[in-house]
């Protein structure tokens, strides 16, 4: 139990990280774009195809044999991830002006260029972000409770860093810290997160080495039967997806237009 502790308040301060880096993508996204609207809707769908590009691809991390140590060198490629994300923003001024003047300044082609840019720039940190709750609530749930247990909980937790990180980098952090510094502490976050998420993961194995509960990732859930199994692959079950599906995009919807109406009310982006 005192591993999930620690994994929970890991996860925690990944959530804290996470939010501050996309706070400082917005900020840093909206002198490109010059539209604070632009950029919180860039930004946010980069972020959000990232974090469902990552929970696709690790749909089956949950399996692996130490899915701790896998989440370690996740949070450390974020942090690496990041900082190259960081260098980009700072010689994108000179290859946007290049790129300006061969297109002429067509408004189209110029947008469209700011968004490949934006994709490029922020994909993989926030793919590796999607990355790390699959791993983690694998881990989680062979420590206690069921997997959606575990899940449910450690969204929950994560979702509260976010909540901190994005109040701490709005109303604090930029205030007082300089962008760059600001940047560095995320990154600083990511790879502590990271590297004690590898330390806990070589004790943990050293003191349980069959970590790993064989015989159980194939299992059906208790009491589902096989007829079960194939009613879930039917169209009712496929149709509540595409109704989870149309949900996420009413929800991140609003978040653009409320983001919208905040502007004119706060007045900068940072803080709507």
């Amino acid at each position: 139990m005192i591993y999930l502790s620690f994994i929970y308040l890991l996860f925690f301060f990944s959530g804290v990280s996470s939010l501050v880096y996309q706070v400082l993508w917005v900020r840093s996204f909206s002198l490109i774009f010059g539209g604070s609207h632009m950029a919180v809707a860039t930004v946010l769908t980069v972020f959000m195809a990232g974090l469902a590009l990552g929970g696709f691809l690790g749909r089956h991390t949950d399996r692996s044999p130490r899915p701790l140590r896998i989440y370690g060198l996740l949070e450390i490629g974020i942090g690496i991830a990041a900082f190259v994300l960081l260098w980009l923003l700072r010689i994108y001024p000179d290859v946007y002006t290049a790129f300006a003047r061969l297109v002429e300044n067509q408004i189209t082609v110029l947008t469209f260029g700011r968004v490949i840019f934006s994709m490029i720039a922020m994909l993989l940190p926030t793919t590796l972000m999607g990355l790390t709750l699959p791993a983690l609530a694998g881990f989680a749930a062979r420590q206690g409770g069921g997997f959606g247990q575990q899940l449910s909980f450690l969204y929950g937790i994560n979702t509260f860093g976010a909540v901190v990180g994005a109040f701490a980098a709005g109303f604090i952090l930029l205030r007082y810290l300089t962008v760059s510094t600001t940047y560095g502490l995320a990154i600083g976050i990511s790879l502590l997160v990271g590297l004690l998420a590898l330390v806990l993961d070589s004790r943990f194995a050293a003191a349980s080495p069959l970590n790993r509960v064989e015989g159980t990732d194939d299992k059906p859930p208790a009491g589902m039967t096989r007829q079960d199994r194939e009613i879930s692959k039917t169209m009712p079950t496929r149709l509540i997806l595409v109704g989870i599906g149309f949900s996420g995009f009413c929800a991140l919807g609003y978040e653009i237009l409320w983001t919208r109406v905040l502007s004119i009310v706060v007045g900068t982006t940072v803080y709507g």
